[in-house]
């Protein structure tokens, strides 16, 4: 089934940067892991990676929502900080 969305790796980890508020020293851990698997990491790296990560045909990152490269773990306000951000790269397929 074809995905929604594409972004650039680059696009949503540089997007990580408008989160703001104050996290413990594991909840940040636990941040970077979640994104870390999307950007780092291409598509069947391993088990863990079958249904994230960035596409090594292209490079991109394909999703059906946003919300699926949002942190769960983030504030509200850090969560509407990124999606906002998310949607300025995101391309509509």
């Amino acid at each position: 089934m074809a995905k929604r969305y594409r972004i650039s790796p680059v696009d949503y980890e540089n997007a990580g940067s408008v989160i703001k508020d104050k996290y413990h020293y594991q909840e940040i851990g636990e941040i970077s892991n979640f994104m870390g698997n999307w950007f780092c990491y291409p598509l069947g790296f391993d088990e863990d990676h079958e249904k994230i990560g960035f596409s090594p045909i292209d490079a991109y990152i394909y999703f059906d929502s946003i919300d699926e490269l949002v942190p769960p773990m983030l504030t509200p306000a850090d969560k509407q900080r990124l999606i906002a951000e998310i949607k300025k790269h995101l391309i509509k397929l």
